[in-house]
């Protein structure tokens, strides 16, 4: 946790204002950091939750967004608990596999709520930017 708030504030305090210029004259770019920014911190726990992005990428990417501290630090700090879970289930059942073991149902179940989750991120992101298109259009 502290790694990823170190990485989110050196984002935030040294590259931030070089790269918001940057997505700011790219509309694609634009609508998918003003998704992010509505969203907050339920874009942050789910991609905590299950991503196939990494936390350090993660983590300077939220520190270019407008995402507060102090929520990003707390959904974070709560949502990366579960992750590590996550990480050990996904070795446990490549381990089976790899050992031709049976997955029991409890597995199944895991690995069913980790891919909703990532497609949960993915809609309220896509959700957003739609959004912003209509919004445009108009």
């Amino acid at each position: 946790m502290f790694g990823g708030i170190l990485a989110f504030l050196l984002a935030r305090h040294l590259f931030s204002a070089r790269l918001q210029t940057y997505i700011d004259a790219r509309p694609h770019l634009r609508s998918i950091a003003a998704a992010v920014d509505e969203e907050g911190w339920r874009v942050v726990a789910l991609l905590r939750f299950a991503s196939p992005v990494p936390n350090a990428v993660q983590n300077y990417v939220f520190g270019l967004t407008r995402i507060d501290f102090l929520p990003f630090a707390i959904t974070t700090f709560l949502f990366t608990i579960p992750q590590v879970m996550l990480y050990v289930y996904l070795g446990s059942t490549g381990r089976a596999v790899l050992l031709d073991e049976n997955l029991s149902t409890f597995n199944r179940v895991l690995l069913g709520v980790g891919l909703i989750s990532l497609v949960c991120a993915a809609m309220l992101v896509v959700r957003r930017i739609r959004r912003d298109a209509v919004w445009r259009r108009q």
